[in-house]
């Protein structure tokens, strides 16, 4: 599935370029933690969840992700 987001919002020229950003950063954490509940037996909560896709958030714009801090796009998610 996440795959498939993936591809649908990179392949689409009409996507704005924060929406795939913004895909992408998300698709990427729910990996990581579906990996974490599969492999390591752990699963967060959903507030930590969307704990760390906002920390993720900060760490993308600091290296030059800019327009989704910008836009405050993830701000009011925790």
């Amino acid at each position: 599935m996440v795959q498939r987001v993936l591809t649908i919002a990179a392949d689409s020229p009409s996507t704005p370029r924060t929406l795939r950003s913004l895909v992408i950063l998300i698709s990427w954490k729910i990996w990581c933690e579906q990996n974490t509940r599969i492999f390591r037996n752990n699963a967060s909560a959903l507030s930590s969840i969307l704990v760390k896709i906002k920390e993720e958030e900060r760490a993308w714009a600091k290296a030059g992700a800019a327009i989704l801090q910008e836009f405050g796009i993830l701000g009011d998610i925790t």
